[in-house]
């Protein structure tokens, strides 16, 4: 059986000799330049040495988006995520992860030291390969996200991890994963016996400092909890015959968070046309908003569909 090469990414150690690391997978058409810059704002002492990993999805077409070639962790067929997934992209997706999480536990990190995380379809990648993962792991993170194929969850779920924490949170305006979907998901994840710390924010299909800053109660991230810190570096790695696709996609405003300012894309230009929300940050966002959106489909953008998953 042939390995699984590793996807390219950026990594960025808060000290040395990490002893726990964190998986943060982006949304569609992002890399992991993204929200590589977002390990600052997370508040951590500066006596924790960990690892975060940000892997760069590959590039595909995307059938909502006419067929563009993007990063992508699955293909999206249809506006509405609760039909047509494209499981068998989900699938290859969490090889890849799966392997990530391999290639840290090669280094010395115990899987009950691991956290996956994502945002949107990093998310969805995040969640699907953290409930089948065969040892323990730390945490799970999912922001603006939902649950694929909910339906094959009971038979799937890895028993090592029916009790791992779960930290979910979502805008409670999102136009591109609805809010009821994520309380679908919520739902189909706590009948299925799993705990879920949930949270709830005034904004968009976007993340906001409260949440990033959050405090969790279950502790899915407890390792990442303290005041702030710089990081050591960044360190970007490059796995084999996956292409980049870098784009402008974070941005955290009113903060000292910026992203690394990469061209944009013909796409992504024309997504940019678009006149942002002009209502101000509501005060659970307080500090700044991130615009973590992917490019709209040109043919949707009148009506206001996002497509970024």
């Amino acid at each position: 059986m042939t390995a699984t090469p590793l996807l390219p990414a950026i990594t960025v150690d808060t000290g040395r000799d990490p002893d726990a690391s964190v998986i943060w997978m982006h949304g569609l058409g992002d890399t992991g330049h993204g929200w590589s810059q977002v390990v600052p704002e997370l508040g951590l002492p500066p006596t924790l040495s960990v690892r975060f990993v940000f892997p760069h999805a590959p590039s595909m077409p995307v059938t909502i988006n006419q067929g563009y070639v993007m990063p992508a962790w699955y293909d999206i067929r249809a506006a509405d995520l609760t039909s047509r997934a494209d499981l068998a992209g989900v699938g290859a997706s969490r090889n890849r992860i799966e392997a990530m999480v391999a290639a840290e536990r090669a280094r010395g990190v115990a899987a009950s030291r691991i956290v996956l995380a994502g945002f949107s379809q990093g998310g969805v990648i995040a969640l699907h390969t953290g409930l089948r993962q065969a040892e323990r792991l730390a945490g799970i993170v999912g922001l603006s996200t939902y649950l694929v194929d909910p339906a094959s969850l009971a038979a799937e779920a890895s028993d090592a991890n029916r009790a791992v924490p779960i930290l979910l949170a979502h805008g409670l305006r999102d136009p591109v994963i609805r809010y009821e979907w994520a309380e679908a998901s919520r739902g189909a994840l706590e009948k299925g016996g799993w705990k879920v710390e949930w949270h709830a924010y005034p904004m968009e299909h976007e993340a906001c400092h409260a949440e990033i800053r959050a405090r969790p109660s279950a502790r899915p991230t407890a390792a990442l909890r303290g005041s702030a810190f710089r990081p050591t570096g960044f360190v970007e790695t490059r796995g084999e015959g996956v292409g980049l696709k870098p784009d402008r996609q974070h941005a955290l405003r009113g903060s000292a968070f910026r992203p690394t300012d990469f061209p944009a894309s013909r796409h992504r230009r024309r997504a940019e046309a678009r006149p942002t929300d002009p209502r101000p940050c509501p005060p659970a966002c307080r500090g700044g908003r991130a615009s973590a959106r992917s490019p709209a489909p040109p043919a949707r953008r009148a009506a206001g569909t996002r497509s970024a998953r």
